[in-house]
C-alpha cells in the first residue's frame, strides 16, 4: 500500500482543500476596493520614491499622512518582492 494513501482519507482531504482555498483567496482581500482606502498605484509610487531617497511633500506630491510611504519600502526590503511604479 503506498504511503500517500493514508493522506487521502476524507478528513485530510477536506482540510487540505480548505487550506488551498484560503491560500488562493486571502491575498485578493488586500487589493479589493472595499479594503483599500487609496489607489494602490499611488502607494507604490510614493514607496518607490521614498526608497530612492525623495521626501514626501517636498520632492513629490503626496496627499496622505507622512509615514505610509515609509512602511512599504521597509517591508519590501526584508522580503523577496519587487514592485515598480510607472510614472
Amino acid at each position: 500500500m503506498p504511503a500517500y494513501s493514508s493522506f487521502l482519507n476524507s478528513r485530510n482531504l477536506f482540510f487540505a482543500t480548505i487550506l488551498i482555498a484560503l491560500l488562493i483567496y486571502l491575498p485578493s482581500l488586500t487589493v479589493q476596493d472595499t479594503f483599500s482606502s487609496a489607489n494602490v498605484g499611488d502607494n507604490l509610487f510614493a514607496s518607490e520614491a521614498v526608497a530612492k531617497g525623495l521626501l514626501p511633500y517636498r520632492d513629490f506630491n503626496w496627499n496622505y499622512g507622512p509615514l505610509m510611504p515609509y512602511f512599504t519600502p521597509i517591508s519590501l526590503r526584508y522580503s523577496a518582492m519587487i514592485f515598480t511604479a510607472s510614472s
